[in-house]
């Protein structure tokens, strides 16, 4: 429990700030031909255009985690338990860091070309392979 307590305690402090700095607001968007009015999530708060820095701080958090578990699982792969799961925890670091730095820059390249539909397919085909 103390483990997951103090890798989780910066992740919370970090969307916490980001939050507060940076709220998210909807923001009502007309077309011009006047049909297709909808809502978009836009930054908003003390600090709008903060919302990349506080992303990349994130990922880089992440990133940290995952370096630290690798080297845990390295270190500890040839230990003879009953319960040595070393395996497991790597392909699982494995599969996130696939998804980091394969289909995260794809999501971003759609969003930009607001291309909805496959945003939506490649989101949820990403959702389900990493679990």
């Amino acid at each position: 429990f103390g483990c997951v307590t103090i890798l989780m305690t910066p992740f919370i402090l970090i969307m916490v700030i980001w939050y507060i700095v940076s709220t998210p607001t909807a923001n009502y968007e007309r077309d011009i031909d006047g049909e297709d009015n909808h809502y978009i999530c836009i930054s908003g708060g003390l600090v709008p255009h903060l919302t990349w820095v506080f992303f990349f701080i994130l990922v880089g958090y992440g990133g940290i985690v995952l370096v630290l578990s690798a080297i845990f699982v390295f270190v500890t792969r040839s230990v003879k338990t009953k319960y040595n799961e070393a395996q497991t925890i790597a392909l699982s670091i494995y599969n996130l860091v696939f998804v980091g730095i394969v289909s995260v820059p794809v999501l971003f390249v759609l969003q930009l070309q607001h291309s909805i539909l496959a945003y939506w397919i490649l989101l949820n085909v990403i959702i389900l392979y990493t679990f």
